[in-house]
């Protein structure tokens, strides 16, 4: 078929790219052979082949504890009927904000960091980092919020 990767190298044939750059890309690629290799399955990061348990442990602790504390805070909240309060809807707005990332953001970011190649399509792959800081910034406004509303009230019990 021609030419070997190194006569390749050897003829120059990446102009710009030094020969010593090429053979460490050369040495990746050939250590994840893609010629029988179905991309569309995932395949698992070899550096974290022995320890995934532990991650996937850790994010299922990490998902489940964050949906029980914040459900129960809504229903503690709607149980009280304090959601009169504005306070309180701010609360119960952060814990619905928690919960989506539980069930929808750690997951998939659980599997990008466990698998090598991309399963998720087109869409998801441009949607996904807005999705994270979109809720980053949710988070980062309430807070603000709630800083700005505890100023609020501290100067206001002065004045009086």
């Amino acid at each position: 078929m021609g030419k070997s990767l190194d006569d390749g190298l050897a003829n120059q044939e990446f102009p710009g790219i030094p020969r010593k750059v090429l053979l460490d890309i050369i040495n990746l690629l050939m250590g994840f052979r893609n010629d029988t290799v179905d991309f569309r399955k995932a395949h698992l990061r070899p550096s974290v082949a022995t320890i995934y348990p532990l991650f996937v442990f850790m994010y299922a602790l990490l998902v489940s504890s964050g949906l029980v504390a914040n459900f129960a805070m809504v229903v503690s909240i709607v149980k009280d009927k304090l959601y009169r309060d504005q306070t309180y809807c701010y609360l119960i707005n952060l814990a619905i904000a928690n919960v989506l990332v539980c069930l929808v953001v750690l997951p998939i970011s659980l599997t990008i960091l466990l698998i090598q190649n991309w399963i998720f399509g087109s869409f998801l792959c441009y949607f996904l980092p807005m999705l994270q800081v979109i809720f980053s910034l949710v988070f980062v406004l309430d807070y603000n919020l709630d800083y700005l509303m505890k100023a609020y009230y501290l100067v206001r019990q002065l004045k009086e």
